[in-house]
């Protein structure tokens, strides 16, 4: 097979996968992060197995916190709710920010709130995506429940800290008339004593989780 010549046809893209005759050639890792989905997907084509279609997909409009804009996500939901694409909600109830002294709470944010109202009512499902997503970066950009600097659980983090942060994550979500049906955690990292916590709080979860406490480095990536 003339991999070279294949590849130039593509308008400078590489293809996911080549297939001549009974041979594919996949040129890429197919085990990396979503590659590893759409290997899975094509499996049955690979080995010749009839089978009955059945693709089903979200997708998760992400890190909406106090300061996220609403009238840009109200758009957002509705361009999704008008193609019938099903989507989440990752929500954050509290902004933090180590530049600023005070931080910033969903309530203080009326229109925000009823823009993600609006979006629920349109058929998103809400998922709290941590208490504030940090711990002393910014909100959306550190990890809650990991010490990535030393690679290990934060030494200062106690199961009741990991336990106050949930409840009242979710009273303030809850006060609000905003219901999570699901958790993600924040970078998608957390100690097993974290996890056993969460796990008291919700029964689903939407994410690929850290496998051991010997590092973050090692998700769990599920077809």
């Amino acid at each position: 097979v003339q991999l070279e010549g294949i590849l130039k046809l593509q308008n400078g893209f590489v293809p996911f996968s080549i297939k001549t005759k009974n041979f594919w050639y996949f040129p890429d890792d197919i085990f990396f992060d979503i590659s590893n989905l759409v290997f899975c997907d094509l499996l049955h084509e690979v080995f010749g197995e009839p089978h009955q279609h059945d693709q089903r997909f979200y997708i998760r409009l992400e890190d909406i916190h106090p300061l996220r804009d609403p009238g840009r996500l109200e758009q957002n939901c509705r361009t999704l709710y008008r193609n019938k694409i099903p989507f989440m909600l990752g929500i954050i109830s509290q902004y933090r920010n180590p530049g600023s002294e005070k931080p910033v709470l969903l309530k203080d944010k009326p229109h925000l709130v009823r823009a993600i109202d609006r979006c629920a009512a349109m058929g998103g499902s809400l998922v709290m995506h941590g208490y504030t997503h940090q711990h002393a970066d910014e909100t959306g950009e550190g990890f809650e429940f990991w010490d990535t600097a030393a690679d290990r659980p934060f030494e200062d983090m106690t199961e009741n800290e990991i336990r106050d942060r949930l409840r009242r994550g979710l009273s303030d979500l809850t006060k609000l008339g905003l219901y999570p049906i699901a958790w993600e955690t924040p970078h998608y990292s957390a100690s097993e004593a974290a996890y056993r916590v969460i796990g008291e709080y919700f029964s689903t979860a939407v994410e690929s989780r850290q496998v051991s406490d010997r590092t973050y480095k090692t998700p769990q990536h599920l077809p």
